[in-house]
């Protein structure tokens, strides 16, 4: 995940993932909700969310809009972005990158 980036796919879904790891998708799903207590979309926004949390901090991203930052980081929908946000950091972004400037 880290190295090759997969979540940054706007259009990932679990057959693709599992083709880029070369096993069924069934094993992938089952790792996903037994292993990680997770379902693929909140494994895959966590990383997003992770992306973008660095990119909202970051000064090379300071001219970037917080839905350009989404959409960079994989996202398809602002409003997918900002319900994700908001439960696995429990913040808004741009909550999350104010307390961090200050």
């Amino acid at each position: 995940m880290a190295k090759e980036k997969p979540y940054l796919d706007p259009e990932i879904n679990m057959n693709d993932f599992a083709d880029q790891l070369s096993i069924p998708s069934s094993y992938v799903s089952q790792i996903i909700n037994e292993r990680l207590q997770s379902n693929f979309m909140d494994f895959i926004n966590k990383y997003r969310i992770e992306e973008a949390k660095e990119r909202l901090v970051d000064d090379s991203f300071k001219h970037y809009t917080i839905v350009t930052i989404a959409y960079d980081s994989g996202f398809n929908s602002k409003t997918t972005f900002y319900s994700a946000f908001k439960k696995h950091v429990g913040s808004t972004p741009s909550q999350y990158r104010k307390s961090v400037e200050s």
